[in-house]
């Protein structure tokens, strides 16, 4: 276990980029540790493991089922490994039942989970940019935001023809998506998806309504209505050009610790960095509140969903939040370091 383990770490330092190179799963097949305690054995051997080598890396990101977490008193030593661990950063718990698949580092729904694909790309738009620039003008911010969306668009085709031109001269490439990914070179990028995210949000509802989403009705609307718009205008593309444009939540990477125009890095505390979060860290909110505001964002965002929390390492505390959140059917979840929570 510690060779594998070893050589696991040792691909990912080979990037010297500290970013996840590899995505490990861990499905539960609807079967408990009561039942089954060799699975639960060789999980916290392995995770002991890779504990245990994790050093100068960022390492393999973790998915963990939490399906069949209704014996989540059976499973509690499970996650208290997993959580007290020192990649507890790398850990997503997903919901199998939700139907997502984890691609590029964020969980993307594919409409057919059954065919073979690709991810073309990821592009970013920032909010915040927009909202400076609007000036507190709805009109002018929702203006802005579609041609933004629409310079996307043209974006991607320059990146379909280029990878196009470079693919088609490569030796074997023809064969490998015929064997490998059962398509033709026609049909693969037709569907191929094409991931439009977004960071800056919560600093955008604050600069245009003078107040974050999660305190006032209004800045909340707003916030809504942004993304019912993208969705609509993404969706609008799709049908008009027949391709797979999807609206994605960001995931964690260096550029979100950038300042906001996104050129020079933040060397003070005061800096304007953003979070992969859709509710800011500090939301004086409750555990249950905070899951009713996300599933609004969740029910329009395409994929990409991951409620992050803080979470309190008193067992009974971290038992009862946990089966909150298991029992909320939120598509993924993950956890950052130990701080108070509410009730």
């Amino acid at each position: 276990m510690d060779l594998l383990t070893s050589q696991i770490h040792r691909y990912d330092r080979s990037f010297r980029d500290n970013q996840h190179h590899l995505t490990l799963g861990f499905n539960s097949q609807d079967r408990s540790p009561k039942t089954n305690p060799e699975d639960a054995q060789a999980t916290n051997v392995f995770l002991n493991s890779l504990n245990k080598q994790h050093l100068n890396n960022k390492g393999p990101l973790l998915l963990i089922e939490f399906l069949n977490f209704t014996q989540l008193n059976s499973r509690f030593k499970l996650l208290d490994n997993l959580l007290l661990n020192s990649f507890k950063k790398n850990i997503i718990f997903y919901n199998k039942s939700n139907q997502s698949n984890l691609l590029n580092s964020s969980l993307i729904k594919i409409p057919n989970q059954k065919s073979n694909g690709i991810i073309l790309d990821k592009v970013l738009i920032n909010l915040h940019a927009i909202s400076v620039k609007a000036k507190q003008s709805d009109d002018l911010f929702f203006d802005i935001l579609h041609d933004k969306l629409n310079s996307v668009f043209e974006l991607f085709q320059f990146k379909e023809d280029l990878v196009k031109k470079k693919l088609n001269v490569t030796r074997g490439w023809g064969s490998f998506i015929s064997q490998i990914l059962g398509n033709t070179k026609e049909i693969l990028f037709q569907e191929a998806i094409k991931s439009i995210s977004f960071f800056g949000l919560n600093k955008a509802i604050t600069d245009h309504c003078g107040i974050e989403l999660d305190r006032t009705e209004s800045s909340l609307t707003f916030a809504l209505e942004i993304f019912t718009r993208m969705r609509k205008i993404i969706e609008e593309q799709n049908k008009k050009e027949n391709t797979k444009f999807v609206l994605t939540q960001p995931h964690n990477g260096n550029y979100l610790t950038n300042s906001w125009y996104n050129e020079t890095p933040n060397h003070d505390q005061n800096g304007k960095y953003y979070s992969s979060r859709i509710i800011r860290e500090n939301s004086p909110l409750t555990l249950a509140k905070k899951i009713n505001l996300f599933k609004k964002f969740e029910a329009l965002i395409n994929g990409g969903s991951v409620f992050s929390q803080n979470f309190n390492t008193d067992k009974s505390i971290l038992l009862k939040h946990l089966k909150i959140l298991f029992d909320s059917k939120i598509a993924s979840i993950s956890f950052s370091e130990n701080k108070k929570l509410k009730n």
